[in-house]
């Protein structure tokens, strides 16, 4: 089984008792994402660190937490962990692989094996592996795209298609994961990267944080460096490349604009509606 042969995880966690639990949940993953694994664990207060650490010791994890000093906005915590991969990179070269990630997002073994997979397919085109956020309604458990917020047509969505057709690397309008997974390669070509390219997206100051390389050397045609699996016979989403977004906060919301588009119609076929075989339900490996 291939896994990153080291792993340096950041997670972004702004301190609320709440959200404990949502880091419990994704740092049960974290031993298991590669063959060595470090966390570091960027929160606002320098206080509450006894208290994190006892949430989560019992994953025996190597973890650091770590406060930033005059962050002068709360904002701004997002990119603290910026300077530490920056820092990492230029002093480990034995780290394969990048790992930034919001405290709500549950990614699993199963997502970075297909990411690596999917990498390996995908480097000669320009393009590199995305993870798409999804969230389960409570009362339904129908799942729905955390962040898409309009179903894509198959024939009008820039894709790289497997020469016996039957599965699609796709290029969505909406790539938001909440979460940023390199190996070595692309985050130094992040690093090289000049900082004004950041600005040129419409996203927001703390989600630009995990923008990296989205929008970085599009080759012409497409919207973004990132592609989602896609099974055309079966006609959804991998699953493979789905991970949970736990608060399912905008699925539940009735104001929100976001969490509204269901994972079975996500990708419909010109004149086919949703997706034939389509149907809700938990995700599972395929």
């Amino acid at each position: 089984m291939q896994l990153p042969s080291k792993l340096a995880i950041f997670v972004t966690f702004h301190f609320a008792e709440t959200r404990l639990p949502y880091l419990q949940t994704i740092c049960q993953e974290f031993a298991s994402l590669g063959e060595s694994v470090k966390v570091y664990i960027f929160t606002n207060d320098i206080l509450q660190h006894a208290t994190i650490e006892a949430a989560i010791q019992c994953y025996e994890l190597d973890i650091e937490i770590l406060s930033p000093t005059l962050l002068g906005h709360p904002y701004l915590l997002t990119w603290c962990h910026l300077a530490k991969a920056r820092e990492l990179f230029n002093s480990d070269p034995s780290i394969s692989h990048f790992l930034y990630l919001e405290d709500d997002i549950h990614i699993t073994q199963t997502n970075v094996i297909w990411w690596l997979r999917a990498r390996q397919r995908l480097h000669q085109y320009g393009f590199y592996p995305g993870l798409l956020r999804y969230e389960v309604h409570p009362a339904t458990e129908v799942l729905y795209s955390s962040d898409v917020i309009a179903p894509a047509i198959y024939e009008d969505t820039s894709k790289l298609v497997l020469k016996d057709g039957s599965y699609a690397f796709l290029n969505l309008n909406y790539p938001y994961q909440g979460l940023a997974l390199l190996d070595r390669e692309l985050m130094e070509e992040y690093l090289q990267m000049p900082d004004k390219e950041i600005d040129k997206s419409i996203w927001g100051l703390r989600e630009k944080a995990n923008q990296y390389l989205t929008f970085w050397n599009v080759p012409p045609g497409y919207q973004s460096r990132t592609m989602v699996g896609y099974d055309v016979t079966c006609q959804r989403i991998d699953s493979r490349c789905l991970v949970h977004h736990l608060p399912n906060s905008y699925a539940t919301d009735p104001e929100e604009e976001l969490g509204k588009v269901p994972l079975a119609g996500l990708i419909r076929f010109r004149g086919n509606g949703e997706g034939a075989n389509a149907t809700p339900g938990k995700p599972g490996a395929q």
